[in-house]
């Protein structure tokens, strides 16, 4: 439980099928993310912890890589 205190308040707690469904992608593309380090996120136990910034500044550059790839 002391490890649980030492989590910025900035972080969310979700699994890749919760963050996957709240940033309506799919828990693949969440993984993907991950493994290339795209992803900032803490692990304690089973729980997920990701930073809230780089969670929107990820999708941010991911849709507007998708735009310049379609102009």
């Amino acid at each position: 439980m002391a490890q649980l205190k030492n989590i910025p308040a900035n972080r969310i707690i979700a699994g890749s099928k919760e963050l996957a469904k709240i940033l309506s992608k799919t828990e693949q593309t969440i993984n993907r993310w991950k493994n290339q380090g795209r992803l900032n996120y803490l692990q304690v136990g089973s729980e997920y912890f990701y930073d809230s910034e780089n969670i929107f500044d990820t999708t941010r550059n991911y849709r507007d890589s998708k735009r310049k790839q379609n102009a």
